[in-house]
């Protein structure tokens, strides 16, 4: 499972529950936002600022020209990311990146994209 440990989640007054097709769970956190992990991996799009498809991604966070996020910064269709309040999402699809905010995507905690490029395993 890529989505957060059920115990830690539920400690730090998060809920979770499971959609009714039995496939999609559910993380709330404490205040509020909520996102799905569908297949396992987490659905940022009701909170994207925008996407990108980059080729030729490595599963990096640098900002030069030869890094994924310096990548999706120069073809980013709203210009490079607000990367003081928002990241680079790699999606699971491993090639397209979400511009997501930072509190979001690090409390909504996930393997998925970086993971899968790494390891070929798209």
């Amino acid at each position: 499972m890529n989505s957060p440990l059920t115990d830690k989640w539920l400690d730090k007054g998060g809920s979770i529950w499971q959609e009714i097709d039995g496939q999609t769970w559910v993380y709330q956190d404490k205040y509020g936002n909520v996102v799905r992990y569908p297949d396992g991996y987490p659905d940022f799009s009701p909170y994207e600022v925008q996407h990108v498809d980059v080729p030729d991604l490595k599963g990096n966070h640098r900002l030069g020209p030869s890094g994924d996020f310096g990548k999706a910064n120069a073809l980013a269709p709203k210009g490079a990311a607000d990367l003081e309040v928002n990241t680079w999402h790699h999606h699971q699809n491993g090639v397209t990146m979400q511009e997501v905010p930072k509190d979001i995507h690090s409390r909504f905690t996930h393997r998925g994209g970086v993971s899968n490029i790494r390891n070929k395993c798209l």
